[in-house]
């Protein structure tokens, strides 16, 4: 799922690149700036847990709290990574895809209300960071 909302990302740096506000690109705002820089620094920490993940199955074992953890970074991820992109777009990233005035086909709108039942599927973000630490912390169970 990480990868899945990597043309959002994309399409957010160029649209940042091309949208002027008060006759400069949005991409000169040091904030806007900021956020997408911290975007993408998140982006290859959730690729890098995707290739642990790799790793550990190939060496043949079960992967569980690698996958877990894996999981509940890659939602955390793509939850900051709509809710950044309502913000640069504004009001217009609310708006539906079938808007004639919607930015970017609409991804941010789309992205943005999917990104809260992805802690949902596939196990909840609580029970994915029980899951880290009992197996690999080594906590009680509560």
């Amino acid at each position: 799922r990480l990868m899945g909302n990597y043309p959002l990302f994309e399409a957010l740096i160029q649209y940042s690149k091309e949208t002027k506000q008060n006759g400069k690109p949005l991409s000169e705002e040091p904030v806007i700036r900021s956020k997408l820089a911290q975007l993408k620094i998140e982006l290859e920490i959730g690729r890098l847990h995707m290739y642990r993940v790799t790793t550990v199955m190939d060496e043949g074992r079960a992967p569980n709290w690698e996958s877990a953890m894996a999981k509940a970074y890659g939602t955390a991820f793509e939850q900051r990574l709509a809710s950044t992109a309502i913000e640069i777009l504004g009001l217009y990233g609310q708006l539906s895809p079938e808007s004639k005035w919607v930015p970017l086909q609409g991804m941010a709108y789309h992205s943005y209300l999917s990104s809260k039942g992805y802690s949902l599927q596939a196990g909840t973000s609580e029970i994915l960071k029980n899951i880290l630490a009992l197996r690999k912390l080594g906590l009680p169970t509560q």
